[in-house]
């Protein structure tokens, strides 16, 4: 682990005479000192990408209308691909456990096309 860079707070020093910046320091150094948290694997990394691109609403009417429910479907699309691909073109040749896991892909999409619906 690298050493944190505490440069900025020390800059922080010498403008906090005016303002009480002491707690604002606090929590920087807390932050600056824990490790980053682990990577993503890429599975993980794909549905959170999938919710954070869906749109979280829109502005109607001069009010903001939260849409939870279409990131909702948009990750539960995503966790689809992730653990069931696409299933194959040539069902004569699909195993019993493919089968059965594109059934479980068929629920996680209705899933969303319902939540999309609403």
């Amino acid at each position: 682990m690298t050493t944190p860079n505490f440069q900025m707070l020390d800059e922080l020093d010498l403008w906090s005479y005016w303002i009480d910046a002491t707690d604002f320091k606090d929590r920087a150094r807390a932050a600056l000192a824990t490790p980053p948290p682990e990577p993503l694997s890429p599975a993980a990394q794909a549905v959170l990408t999938a919710f954070a691109k869906a749109s979280d609403g829109e502005d109607i009417d001069g009010e903001w209308q939260q849409d939870d429910v279409g990131q909702l479907a948009a990750a539960l699309r995503a966790a689809a691909d992730q653990v069931v691909p696409q299933p194959p073109k040539n069902w004569d040749l699909i195993s019993p456990v493919a089968a059965r896991e594109c059934e479980i892909r068929k629920n996680l999409l209705a899933i969303a096309n319902e939540l999309e619906e609403k």
